[in-house]
């Protein structure tokens, strides 16, 4: 009976070791689709700033282009940051309550990882 409940919480802390690594995977994703939106962002207020000074006053339409432009990215920015951040908390909380499904589906990736990189540098040798 003891080696059921030893192999049980064995079995219940690697399914938490588990669901922790990808909670830390997730948090590292959000953190760097956070840096990539925030540089996005600042990338494109650098432009919309280097855009006003170029161009001329007889350009007002083209002004606007931009202007219309940037605007649709920061809010592509702004949308890609709520879908990184809402996909992150699904995956959570599925984690949370399917420990082993997330396990074995971690697994499976990560096999087809190797795989794929293992077949890609074959057809580089």
């Amino acid at each position: 009976m003891d080696s059921i409940g030893n192999t049980a919480k064995q079995g219940q802390d690697l399914a938490d070791k588990a669901a922790d690594r990808a909670q830390s995977t997730l948090s590292s994703a959000r953190g760097t689709a956070n840096k990539a939106a925030d540089h996005l962002s600042n990338t494109i207020e650098d432009a919309r700033d280097n855009a006003g000074a170029y161009i001329s006053k007889t350009k007002d339409q083209a002004r606007s282009a931009v202007g219309k432009t940037m605007d649709s990215l920061s809010e592509a920015s702004r949308t890609v940051r709520s879908s990184v951040s809402d996909v992150s908390d699904s995956v959570l909380s599925y984690t949370r309550d399917n420990p082993m499904k997330a396990l074995l589906i971690s697994a499976a990736v990560g096999a087809v990882l190797v795989t794929t990189w293992s077949a890609l540098r074959a057809s580089r040798d």
